[in-house]
């Protein structure tokens, strides 16, 4: 794979990751989404045949910020990883800086969502303390 193969998988996952929820809603099955279902039957401990999202959309919530997000970022910093691997193993790009600064928006993407997914956990296990009272 080339850079740009890493850097466009990186790009489109980060979008995924954004908007999954709207794609689990009209039935775009993206790689977040596929990693979602498999982690939900996982979960149930059956394959999925059927979704109801007024039923099952808050499990999916839950498991998403509890689980699959974790995985979609370790495999957004492999993508990103290897974008640079493939900048440094190639001789012919004389500035590789100018690739790598399409990176850090990426990156600095999938922080704030491992932030945010801290923010969130810290949150509902806060709100279920108080709730348990």
């Amino acid at each position: 794979k080339s850079f740009f193969q890493s850097y466009i998988a990186l790009k489109q996952l980060c979008d995924d990751l954004h908007d999954w929820q709207q794609d689990l809603c009209i039935g775009n099955i993206t790689p977040v989404i596929s990693l979602l279902l498999q982690d939900y039957a996982s979960k149930k401990n059956q394959k999925i045949q059927l979704l109801y999202l007024d039923t099952d959309m808050a499990q999916l919530q839950e498991l998403f910020w509890f689980e699959t997000l974790e995985k979609i970022v370790i495999q957004g910093n492999i993508f990103a990883k290897k974008a640079r691997e493939h900048l440094k193993a190639n001789s012919i790009i004389e500035f590789p800086q100018i690739l790598e600064k399409l990176l850090l928006p990426l990156e600095t993407s999938l922080e704030e969502v491992k932030a945010e997914q801290i923010r969130m956990i810290e949150f509902l296990e806060s709100y279920e303390k108080y709730v348990q009272k």
